[in-house]
């Protein structure tokens, strides 16, 4: 296997709209000014869970959550 120093634009578009995202949204959960929207958002995200290609624990979910935190 080659290593290739070319990355697409579209891959650093798309990483900088995540860290960007990730920015904002924390902004506005940290001063709770729309919880019962995050809240909202949250169930409707668990959704994503039904599609899942093998059932995760809770402890799963934590140790996804602290790698990308």
């Amino acid at each position: 296997m080659s290593f290739n120093m070319y990355i697409p634009t579209r891959t650093l578009f798309g990483a900088g709209l995540i860290i960007l995202s990730k920015a904002y949204f924390t902004h506005f959960i940290s001063k709770h000014v729309c919880d019962d929207r995050f809240i909202r958002m949250a169930k409707a995200m668990g959704g994503l869970f039904l599609v899942d290609r093998c059932e995760l624990s809770i402890e799963d979910c934590i140790d996804i959550y602290e790698v990308y935190s």
